[in-house]
């Protein structure tokens, strides 16, 4: 029996040997499709949505004074500093500073060539409007008190605003905040005030542009056009429910993030 199993092996192994090898077939594989893809779909644009509890009353930086107001503001303009997220005081619109006198007058160096949304150059009589307009009696500006550690600013707005106008521009006219040149600002307080750097980053002082204020007081802030600022952004529009903002191209510190 066992004989007979290797015969059998061995005459299978043999055919198997003898066996033709199959050749290549001439006729080509067809080839596998690529899977058929859409159109590439556009990258979609970084927007930031700010959900705002009220619609702002007011979008004048020397009158405003609720964070609605100010969320909006401190996107469109920049003060002489900024305070960054750990609470300290950085170069924003000036680019450095010096206290001198005993601490009672603080002299701010602006940065080179900056400019407004519109690109037209801003200097520092412009931040020194800012701040007089602020402590004007016929403003009303909410957040005054901000300024009572300058010469000259309490008794400035403490004065009644009905009256004479030459009166309260020869009181204006006293407040300790002068530009020399178009780049320096010299503050001067009535005692030492460290602390008058965190003051120089809030809104009240923001450059709001003076052209546009005098053609309409009350309500020049309300066109987009006229917040002619000098932050990251620009007011693109004020609608009743949306407010937009764009990229400033003029912004010192180049585009943001943002589109």
């Amino acid at each position: 029996m066992r004989q007979i199993c290797l015969r059998l092996l061995a005459s299978f192994l043999a055919a198997c040997a003898t066996a033709p090898i199959p050749t290549t077939s001439s006729q080509p594989f067809a080839a596998t499709p690529a899977p058929t893809r859409g159109p590439t779909a556009p990258p979609k644009p970084k927007v930031l949505r700010i959900n705002l509890a009220a619609r702002p009353d007011l979008l004048d930086p020397q009158r405003a004074s609720m964070t609605n107001e100010t969320a909006i503001l401190q996107l469109v303009y920049e003060g002489l500093t900024r305070v960054d997220k750990d609470g300290k005081v950085l170069p924003g619109a000036a680019a450095s500073w010096e206290f001198s006198n005993g601490g009672k007058t603080l002299t701010f160096h602006l940065r080179e060539g900056l400019k407004r949304a519109d690109g037209a150059p801003l200097v520092a009589s412009d931040f020194e409007f800012a701040f007089r307009y602020a402590v004007d009696p016929r403003v009303s500006a909410q957040a005054q008190s901000f300024l009572d550690d300058v010469r000259g600013a309490l008794a400035a707005y403490s004065l009644d605003p009905k009256s004479r106008p030459d009166e309260i521009e020869k009181v204006l006219n006293t407040v300790a905040i002068k530009a020399p040149d178009d780049n320096t600002l010299v503050v001067t307080f009535d005692q030492p005030t460290g602390f008058w750097l965190v003051i120089a980053s809030l809104w009240i002082g923001y450059p709001s542009d003076k052209s546009k204020i005098e053609q309409d007081p009350d309500a020049w802030w309300l066109k987009p056009e006229n917040q002619n600022g000098n932050g990251p952004f620009k007011i693109a529009e004020i609608g009743d429910q949306v407010i937009k903002l764009a990229p400033n191209p003029n912004y010192w510190g180049g585009a943001p993030k943002l589109e």
